[in-house]
């Protein structure tokens, strides 16, 4: 599996300026007995809470597009390898952006998927490195900020890597633009 390029900025201020390598040890981020029980429960329940509205997704055949929130101990390329892996399932690869340095955008394609993600939080003895880099789970909102209620948007639209998708993602967008349109 692949980790194609999203999008690279470089960073403006580098305050991870660690050299490569580790070791055998886990992180000190990394919770222990009740602290991850707790953990793995809170995000359990963050994954069925993004089953609401899914057959929205099914039934137009596009994938839920979440967010992932890290630990600001975890942002290391290393720690977010292992979460993008964890939601990627089936040689798919989740990835489709990032909100900042401490958030990842991933795309999940059915509930199905979601259930073994939900699994494999919950099950797997060792998941206490990938459970603990993650700080919250919660479906996608893209933020839109205006210096004035007169502002021209230019829209980008997440890449799913799925042609069939993005072709019938752009036509929806249109379609309900022409319907807002008229409205106003």
């Amino acid at each position: 599996m692949g980790n194609p390029i999203i999008e690279f900025k470089q960073r403006e201020n580098d305050e991870l300026k660690t050299t490569g390598g580790g070791n055998n040890q886990k992180p000190q981020f990394v919770l222990t007995g009740k602290e991850l029980e707790q953990h793995i429960t809170f995000l359990s329940g963050r994954l069925k809470d993004l089953e609401v509205d899914w057959e929205i997704y099914e039934n137009n055949n596009f994938s839920k597009p979440i967010e992932v929130k890290i630990v600001d101990k975890a942002k290391a390329k290393s720690h977010q390898k292992r979460i993008i892996d964890l939601f990627s399932s089936d040689f798919s690869f989740s990835q489709i952006g990032m909100e900042n340095d401490n958030s990842l955008i991933l795309k999940i394609k059915n509930k199905a998927q979601l259930d073994k993600i939900d699994k494999e939080i919950r099950e797997s003895e060792n998941s206490d490195v990938v459970v603990s880099a993650i700080k919250d789970i919660g479906e996608y909102t893209p933020k839109f900020e205006s210096a004035d209620n007169n502002s021209d948007y230019k829209v980008f639209f997440l890449d799913f890597n799925d042609l069939n998708c993005q072709i019938k993602l752009e036509k929806n967008y249109m379609l309900i633009c022409n319907v807002l349109h008229e409205y106003f």
